[in-house]
């Protein structure tokens, strides 16, 4: 009856580990290559192991902007070290020539992390 009980216990302990542990992503789990095409622009994003990223932005002209920088994880949010925003970061609107800002974060959901997901910023995983 002992036993039984404490098996019970381990199974309870290990799923509830795994659901708990499921919610949050890792940082294994966000790194990789990401894309967000916009009206005049595609953007991409590269987050690699140990917290540094590459942003390429491309203009239809055929104008390119590269940046890197470090990012960091805290619960669903990454946030970013000098980023180039290509949006007006009240309205959310598509701007002609983006702004370095000193810090910019999104939202992991899924395969996409979100700024504006209404507005269409927002980059999917590849």
């Amino acid at each position: 009856m002992k036993q039984l009980e404490i098996i019970s216990i381990t199974f309870v302990i290990v799923i509830l580990t795994v659901f708990v542990s499921g919610c949050n992503p890792t940082e294994k789990s966000i790194v990789g290559d990401y894309e967000r095409k916009g009206n005049r622009l595609t953007e991409k994003l590269v987050l690699r192991p140990g917290h540094s990223y590459e942003q390429e932005l491309i203009y239809a002209s055929g104008q390119r902007i590269m940046h890197t920088n470090t990012w960091s994880l805290s619960g669903i949010v990454v946030f970013f070290n000098e980023f180039y925003s290509s949006v007006d970061l009240v309205t959310a609107d598509e701007i002609e020539a983006p702004k370095k800002i000193s810090s910019s974060n999104f939202t992991v959901k899924g395969d996409l992390l979100v700024a504006h997901y209404e507005k269409g910023y927002f980059f999917k995983k590849k």
